[in-house]
């Protein structure tokens, strides 16, 4: 008859493999919500995009209006560059930080993958 507390162990061996996988799951969500972000920056550079060229076909004739329009369009594009960029930054700071957590998660997860089947062998072999 198999031993009760070798049953509790591989079975908390289990639960704990996927505990870790959860984690990986949680970490390929984090992964999709930075894609996410990074395809609104991409949104917003065509959107800054199109706003360029509504700018710049609709210049007035008089060169004291094309200045104002060009100065209130370089402070326009100024701040969405600018907010552009801290959206870039903070994309790639939130997938440095996922990779890094996925890829220790992994080999964690590999860890107790080894150490549950281990236990599971030696469980097998004992019965």
């Amino acid at each position: 008859m198999p031993d009760p507390d070798k049953i509790r162990e591989a079975e908390e061996s289990i639960q704990n493999i996927a505990s870790e996988l959860k984690r990986v799951r949680d970490a390929a969500q984090l992964l999709q919500n930075t894609q996410k972000k990074a395809d609104a920056v991409v949104s917003k550079t065509d959107q800054l995009i199109e706003e360029t060229e509504r700018f710049s076909s609709s210049i007035a004739v008089d060169l004291g209006q094309k200045l104002n329009n060009l100065k209130t369009m370089q402070d326009q594009l100024s701040t969405a560059m600018q907010k552009q960029n801290e959206d870039v930054q903070a994309g790639i700071e939130e997938a440095r930080i996922a990779a890094r957590g996925a890829k220790k998660r992994q080999v964690t997860m590999m860890g107790f993958m080894i150490i549950a089947l281990i236990m599971l062998l030696s469980i097998l072999l004992k019965i």
